[in-house]
């Protein structure tokens, strides 16, 4: 049963599946794979999101920020092939909002 649905960061739910203890195939995989690809801690994560979410660029929702900060662009290229597909475009005043944000983070 599905309680709540929300985004969570790679970070994030590798935190949750690391007090997993499960022999199950595909949390196993799932773990290897977040061990492999989780660039920042849960905490640092976190705080990026929040200021990601503060950063008053109405048109990023959280699941936008959440890939953001899973990618963690470092390029305007970057961060635009995150929203390939999608109907979302930022100006260069947004774009270079979101990577000095990140730069701030590392």
């Amino acid at each position: 049963m599905i309680l709540k649905q929300e985004a969570l960061t790679l970070a994030e739910t590798k935190e949750i599946l690391d007090k997993v203890e499960s022999e199950n195939p595909r949390i196993k995989k799932t773990q290897e794979y977040l061990k492999k690809f989780a660039k920042k801690k849960s905490e640092k994560a976190k705080t990026l999101v929040k200021k990601l979410s503060e950063s008053e660029i109405s048109k990023l929702k959280q699941q936008h920020i959440v890939k953001i900060v899973d990618v963690m662009p470092e390029t305007p290229a970057e961060l635009r092939s995150i929203f390939s597909g999608e109907e979302l475009s930022l100006d260069t005043n947004e774009t270079e909002k979101i990577l000095q944000t990140i730069r701030d983070s590392k």
